[in-house]
């Protein structure tokens, strides 16, 4: 605990004056999440071991591990089809910063270019709203 105290210490003595309360909320937010998972993850994960057993013994572990898998794509799926829709939303509400991320985005993931990037946000923004 002593070494932990110490550490922490010199943490917070190498940051300058104005940020070390943001540091040292931090330091004990990532402390508190660490002695969370010390004394709840080892119950947790018996619980978690126990709920997975029946699909396990189904499925076996290749089932097991797709259905973890499709549950996840499927989250993923929808965490991401809101953040498109609330950036449509801020298109078409005339946001010029959504404007200009989409067209950034479109030239850095689908590798448009600089005009045909512009035609497809100015689409979105000009869509009719439903």
């Amino acid at each position: 605990m002593i070494a932990g105290l110490q550490i922490v210490i010199i943490l917070l003595l190498l940051e300058p004056q104005r940020r070390r309360r943001g540091v040292l909320v931090g330091i004990i937010g990532t402390g508190a999440v660490f002695v969370t998972i010390y004394y709840l993850g080892p119950g947790t994960l018996g619980l978690l071991y126990e709920a997975v057993s029946p699909i396990k013994e189904r499925f076996g572990w290749l089932g097991l591990f797709s259905l973890a898998g499709l549950l996840a794509y499927a989250v993923a799926f929808v965490i991401a089809f809101r953040i498109d829709a609330k950036q449509n939303r801020a298109i078409k509400a005339g946001s010029k910063e959504a404007f200009d991320k989409r067209v950034n985005d479109l030239m850095r993931d689908q590798h448009y270019s600089h005009e045909d990037a512009t035609a497809a946000a100015a689409k979105v923004r000009d869509e009719k709203k439903k």
